[in-house]
């Protein structure tokens, strides 16, 4: 089942969309898609049934939504996975053994055919093409075989960064080796005998500028997505392909993720995890997809959970 939120009528309402892509906006008592995150799959098919049953019998009208919102109108925690792709593995001196995670706000989120808005201070800013999952019943230090089983939903995520405001945001740090005690990053290769340097980078504004998380357009219930280690995820800028890869490349799996992740914060019904760049870095450089420069349509489809597009705007700094 697919459910999404829309603007009809000037209302912020939920949407049943169709496998052929019709929308149906759903009155009362059905409820918003927040409202339905704790149903079990056995209750999600009885509501798709009920639901089909009052398109068949004429209760129910497809509509053209005026414009499309984040699924859920009250998102919880938005965190991503740092460099979840087996392709980073090869150029890494140390590489991660265990699912490294940084936080989006959920003020960041927009919905499919919302703007993305670039502004010349942020500098290289590129799309991420990226499967999300929408959380639908606590979890807390979850089984890796049974982790999925919090997972309400799959949707799509661009998680737009901003090289730019990255840079400016991480810190070189020189340590004078003359001082005693031990290395302050014991864990990095020292080039030579007077290399203490560090560097520390902070993500806020690289990934949480408002307008860097375009999600959507729906939710697609875990029911309906049997394996989500498998899904192929292409991305364009305009009509130049910049991503195709499959989540079958990721170095974590879904399950591994929210497992991990569990361990160390509860995960919570309205919770949104993004699992890491689908990129094989053979064929393309997301770095050389520079919204800023190149403020065309941004599109990303994942298999069978739909497109996700938005477009781009350069404005200038006030």
């Amino acid at each position: 089942m697919r459910l999404a939120r829309i603007v009809h009528h000037g209302a912020a309402v939920t949407a049943f969309v169709t496998g052929d892509g019709a929308v149906y906006p759903l009155a009362d008592p059905v409820g918003g898609v927040d409202d339905l995150l704790s149903l079990s799959a056995d209750d999600i098919r009885a509501l798709e049934q009920r639901i089909l049953a009052r398109i068949e019998g004429g209760e129910l009208a497809a509509a053209m939504p005026e414009s499309w919102l984040p699924p859920l109108a009250r998102p919880g925690k938005v965190i991503g996975v740092a460099m979840n792709n087996s392709a980073f593995a090869r150029p890494s001196f140390r590489y991660f053994d265990k699912p490294a995670f940084f936080m989006k706000s959920p003020s960041c989120l927009i919905g499919h055919g919302e703007t993305i808005v670039m502004r010349e201070e942020y500098g290289l800013t590129h799309p991420e093409p990226e499967l999300a999952c929408v959380i639908g019943r606590r979890g807390h230090h979850l089984d890796e075989a049974t982790a999925r089983d919090v997972v309400f939903g799959y949707t799509i995520i661009n998680d737009v960064t901003s090289v730019g405001l990255k840079d400016e945001d991480s810190l070189h740090l020189e340590f004078n080796k003359a001082n005693p005690g031990q290395s302050p990053a014991p864990w990095r290769r020292a080039r030579d005998e007077h290399d203490w340097d560090v560097f520390l980078t902070y993500h806020f504004r690289s990934k949480c500028t408002d307008g860097f998380g375009p999600i959507g357009p729906w939710i697609t219930t875990a029911d309906a997505v049997p394996n989500p280690d498998a899904l192929g995820i292409r991305a364009w800028l305009g009509e130049r392909k910049i991503a195709e890869d499959s989540t079958a490349k990721l170095s974590f799996s879904i399950a591994n993720v929210l497992a991990h992740l569990s361990r160390y914060t509860a995960l919570d019904p309205g919770d949104i995890v993004h699992f890491g760049t689908a990129i094989d870095p053979t064929q393309y450089a997301l770095r050389e997809a520079n919204m800023l420069r190149d403020p065309s349509d941004v599109r990303i489809e994942i298999d069978g959970l739909g497109t996700l597009s938005n477009p781009v705007r350069v404005v200038e700094d006030a």
